[in-house]
C-alpha cells in the first residue's frame, strides 16, 4: 500500500484527501528446477499426461516454496531445464487428478 507515493505499514491510518494506491506486491520470478519426483501417471500419450497428485503436494512454486511441487516433477518427467515463473499466493494443496498438455508450443494442432 502506498500513501502519497510512499510505502505504508498495514496499521497506517489514511488521512482525508490522501491518495492511496494498492495492489499485489511485485515479487521477483522464482527459478524452478526439475526434480526426480515419482508421479502416479494415470494416462500418457504424445499429447496428454494425466497424473494423480497426492494430497500435500503443491501444484506450483509460490510463497517461498520452490521444490517438491508438481511443476518440478513435470519438468523432470518431460526432460525440461529450469524455468522462471511468476510468484503468487499458494492455494491449499489437495489431492486429485490433473492433466498436462504437451506439444511443441506452436498452438492448437501445432
Amino acid at each position: 500500500v502506498l500513501g502519497e507515493g510512499v510505502a505504508k505499514r498495514a496499521s497506517y491510518k489514511v488521512k482525508p484527501g490522501e491518495v492511496v494506491v494498492f495492489g499485489e506486491p511485485l515479487l521477483p520470478p522464482l527459478k524452478v528446477c526439475p526434480e526426480a519426483i515419482d508421479l502416479d501417471i494415470l494416462f500418457e500419450d504424445e499429447h496428454l499426461l494425466v497424473v494423480n497428485k497426492p494430497a500435500g503436494m503443491a501444484v506450483h512454486p509460490a510463497g517461498g516454496l520452490v521444490t517438491g511441487t508438481l511443476v518440478n516433477a513435470l519438468l523432470h518427467h518431460f526432460g525440461n531445464e529450469a524455468i522462471e515463473v511468476e510468484a503468487d499466493a499458494l492455494p491449499e494443496a489437495g489431492a486429485g487428478a490433473g492433466a498436462a498438455a504437451g506439444g511443441d508450443g506452436g498452438g492448437a494442432g501445432g
